[in-house]
C-alpha cells in the first residue's frame, strides 16, 4: 500500500466476496486482507480460489473458501450458513461473481438468456436477500 492512500480498517469486519479466485473479486479479497477482515470467498474455479486463499492467509485471516456456483441457490444457502456458524453475522458483501459468453444477440436462445440472468441477476439478488 502506498504510504498516500488511506486505510480504512476492517478489523474483524466479516466480508464476503463472490467471484474471489480472480481479478476484481481477488484484488478485493486482498484489499480487505491487507484491513483486518474475516474474510469468507467463493467462486466455482477451485484451483484459483485456493491460491486466492492461500494469498489471503498468509496477509491476514485465515478466510472460509468455498468451490460452489452461485447459481445454485442451495450451494450458497450452505455457504452462508457456514459463515454464520463462523461468525454469526456478514458485515460486508463484494457481490462480484458474473459472467457472460460471446454471442450475437439474434444468435442468443432461451437457454443461454435463462443462465446468463440466473448469473448476473438472480444470484446476486439471492445473495442479498
Amino acid at each position: 500500500m502506498a504510504t498516500d492512500e488511506v486505510r480504512i480498517p476492517f478489523d474483524d469486519r466479516v466480508v464476503v466476496v463472490t467471484g474471489a479466485a480472480g481479478g476484481i473479486g481477488r484484488a478485493c479479497a486482498r484489499r480487505f486482507a491487507a484491513a483486518g477482515a474475516l474474510l469468507a470467498l467463493c467462486d466455482r474455479r477451485e484451483a484459483d480460489l485456493d491460491e486466492t486463499a492461500r494469498e489471503i492467509a498468509t496477509v491476514g485471516h485465515e478466510p472460509l473458501a468455498h468451490t460452489i456456483d452461485v447459481r445454485e441457490p442451495d450451494a450458497v444457502d450452505a455457504f452462508l450458513g457456514e459463515i454464520d456458524a463462523t461468525h454469526g453475522r456478514v458485515d460486508v458483501l463484494v457481490n462480484n461473481a458474473g459472467g457472460t459468453f460471446f454471442a450475437s444477440f439474434s444468435d442468443l436462445s432461451a437457454k443461454g438468456e435463462a443462465v446468463l440472468v440466473a448469473e448476473n441477476f438472480t444470484q446476486v439478488t439471492h445473495l442479498i436477500r
